[in-house]
């Protein structure tokens, strides 16, 4: 029983942390479930629930004009999240973890610190933040932050944000369930902690959406940057521990 609580917790704070920022499900979840399951087992767990939470989201703030404006950025980042995967193992992943680290760092230090000169981030940054986001997810399986910071400054409305983010993820997550299903790594055995991890998020969002209802566009900004640059740290400390 106390596996199922604990993976409850984690997936409330998880799913209260990305109904906030947009991103950092999967971070927060991979940071917890290492420690009561196989890193196999984790990772295919947290993208079952990531999954049902995009989804949730998406239902919550949808628009159909999101596939329309962003569906570049959504076959973009779909595409490379999966092809990257393929070149794991001729890259020195510790040291491209490290560089992504620092990268998330400072990107949000610049976006911060100059939000308001920053008029228009353009097409160029949006197809580099969806290049980057895809490589991210499939080699890192941290790909929210740099869409985090292109959707944020795209969008000032906090719906269009969670709408556009929330349904390039999904795209993402139904691809990478899809092959986990069909390369037997999810398997029936891990449908039971998946079931109390979706409770978990749905506690999660809706105590998020209470915050999200009351909070200033510019405090939910400053969130937004400060965790990026949070989950830069995290994939650093991440990445020396196994040089």
């Amino acid at each position: 029983m106390t596996i199922y609580f604990l993976i409850l917790l984690i997936s409330a704070v998880s799913g209260f942390v990305q109904t906030i920022s947009g991103f950092g499900c999967a971070v927060l979840m991979m940071l917890g479930l290492p420690y009561l399951l196989s890193i196999g087992d984790s990772a295919s767990v947290s993208t079952a629930i990531c999954m049902v939470l995009n989804i949730i989201l998406v239902v919550k703030y949808g628009k159909l004009k999101s596939i329309k404006e962003n569906w570049l950025m959504i076959v973009i980042y779909t595409a490379f999240n999966y092809i990257s995967i393929m070149f794991i193992k001729y890259i020195n992943v510790e040291l491209m973890g490290i560089l992504y680290g620092v990268f998330m760092i400072l990107m949000a230090l610049y976006f911060f610190l100059f939000d308001k000169k920053v008029k228009n981030v353009g097409m160029v940054f949006c197809i580099l933040s969806a290049l980057f986001s895809g490589i991210g997810a499939g080699i890192f399986s941290i790909g929210g932050p740099l869409l985090a910071v292109c959707f944020s400054q795209k969008y000032d409305n906090h719906s269009e944000y969670m709408s556009s983010i929330q349904l390039t993820f999904l795209f993402g997550s139904v691809m990478a369930l899809l092959g986990r299903v069909i390369n037997n790594v999810y398997t029936v055995n891990l449908i039971p902690y998946s079931l109390i991890g979706i409770a978990g998020v749905l506690i999660g969002q809706y105590f998020g959406g209470k915050f999200t209802n009351k909070a200033d566009s510019k405090i939910i900004k400053t969130i937004i940057y400060g965790f990026v640059a949070v989950s830069g740290i995290i994939t650093i400390v991440k990445y020396i521990n196994l040089i």
